[in-house]
């Protein structure tokens, strides 16, 4: 069905969806229209839908305008979606340039920078309006955020491979805690040839999976226990690639994400299957 998507559709305006007659949810941006899709990428029904930038889950659709107001920023807006089409439920302006979007409990969770590079923040986003959950000095990094369990779970990126903590942030109890229910985890039992977390993470059994940059241009994919006070690692699957775009479990149980290289392997892309404790990955072409 990947390469069966029209050419507007970007990786992260792509869902599967539950409701509906259509078996995926898509942004068109080249039509400025959203679409529900059959089996083979055929809309079934759609929408138009303005955006320069939209991030699709199974129901709700945040979308970010093309122009940054100076000392406003980016108008976003966040949609229910129905059988009738697109609600808007919130729109405002955000000083935020996104580095991650996550969606849980009828909420959207924007993470990402400010247009001067001096902050990393996380906004909760619901019909009740934006509400900033996290923020701090932005370093070379960028802020990824993934619900796991009922909790909403952070961590940074880093920008370049280099030896840096791992730590997984909580933010509040559940998510749609209250702001500023932080504590930090770090990651106990990585192997010793591990760098720093580089990728995007992603739920799998009921665990955060993390990326793990390592020594020698290697990348795994760490799942992670919560034990209290710390993450620790439960086991570490090599040779994944990198993780560009997390798209969830196939009929096999087995994790799929989008795999790409950006360093060792740039012009390669592959559709990777986890299973929790190995990696394969069938390539998907340049």
């Amino acid at each position: 069905m990947l390469a069966d998507l029209p050419s507007g559709v970007k990786p992260r305006a792509l869902a599967a969806a539950k409701l509906g007659p259509g078996v995926a949810l898509a942004y068109d941006q080249g039509s400025g229209r959203l679409l529900s899709l059959d089996g083979r990428s055929r809309a079934v029904r759609s929408w138009p839908l303005e955006a320069a930038e939209a991030w699709v889950s199974d129901g709700l659709v945040l979308t970010r305008s093309a122009a940054f107001i100076e000392g406003r920023g980016f108008r976003f807006a966040l949609y229910r979606v129905s059988g009738i089409g697109p609600e808007r439920l919130w729109d405002g302006e955000l000083d935020c340039f996104p580095s991650d979007v996550a969606f849980a409990a009828g909420r959207a969770y924007l993470a990402g920078g400010d247009r001067a590079d001096a902050e990393l923040w996380l906004w909760e986003l619901s019909e009740r309006g934006a509400e900033p959950l996290y923020s701090r000095p932005k370093r070379s990094d960028f802020l990824r955020v993934t619900p796991v369990g009922g909790r909403l779970l952070a961590f940074e990126s880093q920008r370049v491979r280099e030896r840096r903590p791992c730590v997984v942030r909580i933010v509040g109890d559940s998510p749609g805690g209250s702001p500023g229910e932080t504590r930090d985890a770090p990651i106990v039992g990585l192997p010793g040839d591990a760098l720093c977390l580089y990728g995007y993470g992603f739920e799998y059994g009921g665990r955060l999976v993390v990326p793990v940059a390592l020594e020698g241009g290697d990348l795994g994919l760490a799942a992670l226990v919560d034990a209290g006070g710390q993450f620790e690692v439960a086991s570490l699957a090599r040779g994944a690639k990198g993780v560009y775009l997390p798209l969830g479990p196939g009929p096999d149980g087995a994790y799929r994400y989008l795999a790409y290289d950006y360093e060792g392997d740039p012009t390669r892309r592959y559709l990777g299957r986890y299973d929790g404790s190995a990696v394969s990955l069938e390539f998907l072409g340049p």
